[in-house]
């Protein structure tokens, strides 16, 4: 097995294992979240309309 095949299953495992408990899915969103390039507008004129 090559490192690159390796580092994919190996980052595979470790999400796994976030997503069985609340802070790991917390986390997984909020890395999802910072990732982000472009802005959500449809949640940002939800939040902010009135």
């Amino acid at each position: 097995m090559d490192t690159l095949t390796f580092n994919e299953l190996l980052r595979d495992a470790y999400v796994i294992r976030l997503k069985e408990t609340d802070e790991g899915r917390e986390y997984l969103e909020n890395c999802w979240r910072f990732a982000q390039q472009e802005p959500d507008r449809a949640a940002l004129r939800k939040q902010f309309e009135h």
